[in-house]
């Protein structure tokens, strides 16, 4: 369901989730073997030219659907992260909010604040 992907060898995967309006965060899902969709890369590039590399060691799911295509969205200063999780049988969008914007390029899930629709 949603989350099988043939790998070709014995190689992971890293790619490419969604890139926010702003062009600034970056999001990318690594898939391995073992662990299938299984972390998400979150990068602030602060002006366009570093890498601040954070992770999210959170499930996620690939459907190659484009209603399920991981996606930021602002609402008001706050941005969120949007990705298709495994729930059961069926597919489901998770969002979340992200903790973004500081000088040191540091971003992360916001759970405590986290909601699912």
């Amino acid at each position: 369901m949603g989350t099988a992907i043939d790998l070709k060898g014995e190689t992971d995967a890293v790619v490419s989730l969604t890139l926010d309006p702003t062009g600034r965060y970056k999001a990318l899902g690594i898939i391995s073997k073992e662990a299938g969709c299984y972390g998400i890369i979150l990068n602030d590039t602060i002006d366009g030219t570093q890498d601040n590399v954070n992770y999210a060691y959170e499930a996620w799911a690939y459907t190659a659907k484009a209603e399920d295509k991981p996606e930021f969205k602002w609402e008001g200063d706050r941005l969120y992260f949007t990705y298709p999780v495994q729930s059961d049988n069926s597919i489901e969008n998770k969002t979340v909010p992200i903790d973004c914007g500081y000088d040191t390029g540091h971003m992360e899930f916001n759970m405590e604040r986290g909601r699912v629709w």
